[in-house]
């Protein structure tokens, strides 16, 4: 599964609709309701199905979702989100498909911005919970795992590398003065391929990290995604910039907890735990470590 980029732990997400907005509806005036009086208006809505990793996770809660209902009853954008971040997206999808009974001031049909409640719960005695790792700077090293000779890459991976290294070519390119192919060759060699430990009839999971200057900027976090095989493609499951990784087993489990470490100070580190549950990868624990470490399950 593709994993969006990573929000960390923020609770506000801007996100975006892709539906183009009409002309007119942009010049109407805007007022603000009650989730009370919008329900009041709702002509159709529909029920947000439980993401699969937060479903395995156990994850419940409420995700409220602030939007604009336009004149044509249709939520075209929305202006931002609070709750799970594991649970925004599908709250917002099902919100993007409710319509409702225009709203009227003065005789005149305007846009209404409200807040809507998205509420997921799971049935009872699924609702479960991971312990957290204990980790420290000292956890995270570059020897977990098998470097990939660019000689041994599968089809799948060279066209995933063609890819990435495409995706990072326009910001390299502002700031080099080498020409594109330059710059091309330069972020190839500097990416390294990591297969990372596995169980018999899991999917062979990789690291990827780039270390180029354009790509790790002054934080000194540079690309790491892991990245997962099937046999006709490679994905990107995790796209993330930090300074190292570590591996952690969990009883059962049929691939490793990845922790990727990212630097915020001199003194302290964000941490960022994904685990594969029910067969997709997520974000599973938040955390920080440094001069104070607290590794927990994300809420």
């Amino acid at each position: 599964m593709n994993m969006p980029l990573r929000r960390g732990p923020l609770a506000t997400v801007m996100y975006l609709a892709a539906l183009a907005l009409p002309t007119f509806q942009a010049a109407q005036h805007w007022i603000k309701v009650s989730a009370e009086e919008a329900q009041g208006h709702l002509l159709r809505k529909v029920e947000p199905v439980y993401p699969p990793f937060a479903e395995a996770a156990g994850i419940e809660g409420v995700v409220q979702v602030n939007v604009v209902i336009y004149t044509d009853g249709h939520i075209h954008s929305l202006m931002g989100s609070t709750g799970p971040d594991a649970l925004f997206k599908a709250a917002q999808d099902a919100v993007l498909k409710r319509t409702y009974r225009t709203f009227v001031k003065d005789g005149v049909p305007v846009n209404a911005s409200t807040t809507i409640a998205v509420s997921f719960k799971l049935p009872l005695g699924k609702v479960r919970s991971y312990p957290a790792p204990t980790l420290s700077n000292d956890s995270f090293h570059e020897d977990e795992g098998e470097v990939v000779s660019s000689t041994a890459f599968s089809p799948a991976m060279k066209n995933w590398l063609a890819k990435d290294v495409e995706a990072d070519m326009d910001r390299c390119s502002a700031t080099n003065d080498a020409s594109r192919a330059e710059i091309r060759e330069k972020l190839r060699k500097a990416t390294t391929i990591i297969k990372l430990p596995g169980k018999p009839g899991s999917h062979p999971i990789y690291i990827a990290e780039r270390e180029y200057p354009c790509v790790c900027g002054g934080t000194g976090n540079c690309g790491i995604n892991i990245l997962e095989e099937q046999p006709r493609s490679v994905t990107a499951v995790v796209r993330e910039n930090g300074w190292s990784y570590s591996l952690r087993w969990r009883k059962g489990a049929a691939y490793p907890d990845i922790f990727v470490a990212h630097n915020m100070s001199a003194a302290e580190s964000e941490v960022s735990g994904y685990a594969n549950l029910g067969g997709t990868w997520g974000q599973l624990f938040c955390g920080a470590i440094g001069e104070k470490v607290d590794i927990h399950q994300c809420p």
